[in-house]
């Protein structure tokens, strides 16, 4: 018998917390149904022991139990294979025995699901930072029009869709110098909105560089530095307030403070502050408030109001690990970390609402789908992962889940304000890996059209 915790951190699945103590029996009839023990497939358990060879349904629909609380997980296999038999699966419901088996017409359930659905090239591989994957976007479609991945002192930049825009590899160099040795160390990219045009940030060894919207001319360029005979420091952290205040984090601890009027060429330092003990990773901005919130390596997080200068406004608890990946959305702080877990913090109260083992080893990369509440999360472990955040009171429902074999993930962005595509970007790899949503809604009468072929198979079975 395995526990579903255990198959929980095998598979990299959040599955709910009141299954993480119960368990399940290899082979068992629901609801009267036999399981056939001839012509199926073998069954390969996670720790190389075998069930007997059983028939698979045709429909693909399975059903895993917690038999200590009469519920059931309904499952729809996403693919599988012909030797061995694995599935790859999508939460579609849960079901009580008591209440739903001898109702079947109250079983209606919706499934999330990205298919995999094309490949964008890069001119080199993306290196082994987190983050490493920014957007441009088309403001008026609210579409992804290139994206941007970092290699060591190099920026690719490719088009999403369009064959008017070009593919460019930008050098981060010195303002006025040619790229003939590179050996600047970029740490983060993004495209910054003012007013009627964009701009191209770079955060790098140099410290921050303001670019044209191609990248090519170098408009405003700052060390990022406490102090000027500092070696060995770095920019690291982004974030925008408004449309005219830029916020940089660097490797003291500190964030600087930068105005961006219309005429880039008149950039000012407005400040730079001392907010962390060590190195910056990220800095997460409200667009509806001058609330910042910045993390560092050490896993400490701290939110700060933008007025005439930053102030302190709340100090979070640590966890022992750092915090990677920032992202606000409506009054919450969503938070990614090296162990794997996913914390969504409150700012009505300040408060620790929800918390997710959302993955096995290092989270690299977030994102957040403004309009929709979707959060994306890619790791290690080679998972990436959706996820749906509540307006209502915080709580993470997980949505789809998707293995990139043999690649270790360092960015992932949606390609639209909605969530319905996203990409993802793997270290020592020239490939984005792209997937789009497609909705798949299981009506009352399909499912009683194949209540008969549902079978319950012990949790490990599932492995991938």
């Amino acid at each position: 018998m395995g526990r579903i915790g255990r198959w929980e951190k095998l598979r990299g699945c959040e599955i709910q917390q009141r299954f993480e103590r119960q368990t399940c029996k290899s082979i068992v009839e629901l609801h009267q149904h036999q399981v056939r023990q001839e012509g199926g497939t073998n069954v390969q358990y996670s720790n190389g022991e075998r069930l007997p060879r059983c028939h698979v349904p045709q429909t693909e629909l399975l059903c895993v139990c917690g038999y200590s609380s009469c519920e059931v997980l309904l499952l729809h296999v996403l693919s599988s294979t012909s030797y061995r038999k694995t599935y790859s699966t999508a939460v579609l419901t849960t079901i009580n025995f008591r209440t739903d088996i001898p109702k079947p017409d109250s079983w209606e359930c919706e499934v999330l699901m990205y298919e995999r659905n094309g490949i964008l090239t890069l001119v080199t591989s993306a290196s082994a930072i987190g983050n490493n994957l920014s957007l441009q976007f088309v403001p008026e479609k609210k579409t992804a029009l290139t994206v941007a991945v970092i290699h060591e002192g190099y920026i690719n930049v490719i088009p999403v869709c369009s064959s008017e825009v070009r593919a460019r590899y930008i050098p981060c160099v010195e303002s006025g110098t040619r790229p003939r040795h590179v050996s600047t160390s970029v740490t983060q990219v993004m495209w910054y909105s003012v007013r009627k045009q964009q701009l191209f940030v770079v955060a790098s060894s140099l410290g921050l560089q303001i670019f044209d919207e191609d990248g090519r001319v170098c408009k405003f360029s700052h060390p990022c530095t406490d102090y000027p005979d500092v070696g060995s420091s770095f920019a690291r952290g982004l974030a925008v307030i408004g449309c005219d205040t830029l916020c940089v984090g660097n490797s003291s601890g500190s964030i600087n403070i930068f105005h961006v009027p219309e005429e880039v060429d008149e950039v000012a330092h407005v400040e730079c502050k001392r907010v962390h003990k060590k190195a910056v990773t990220d800095i997460a901005t409200s667009p509806a408030s001058n609330l910042i919130v910045s993390a560092d390596d050490s896993g400490a997080l701290s939110a700060w109001k933008m007025e005439q200068e930053l102030k302190p406004v709340y100090e979070f608890a640590t966890f022992g690990y750092p915090c990677t990946s920032l992202k606000m959305w409506k009054d919450f702080i969503v938070c990614a970390y090296g162990s794997g877990h996913i914390r969504v913090f409150g700012t009505q109260p300040w408060s620790l609402i929800c918390e997710v083992a959302a993955h096995a080893r290092w989270i690299t990369a977030t994102d957040m789908a403004l309009e929709t509440g979707y959060f994306l999360s890619v790791s290690e472990d080679s998972f990436a992962k959706v996820w749906h955040i509540s307006e209502e009171d915080g709580r993470v429902t997980h949505k789809f889940s998707t293995h990139v074999q043999d690649a270790l993930l360092v960015g992932g962005r949606f390609l639209t304000a909605a969530g319905d595509k996203f990409c993802v970007a793997a270290y020592d790899s020239c490939d984005i890996v792209c997937y789009s949503q497609s909705q798949i809604c299981h009506t009352q009468s399909t499912l009683r059209t194949h209540a008969d072929d549902l079978l319950c198979l012990q949790l490990h079975t599932l492995m991938s």
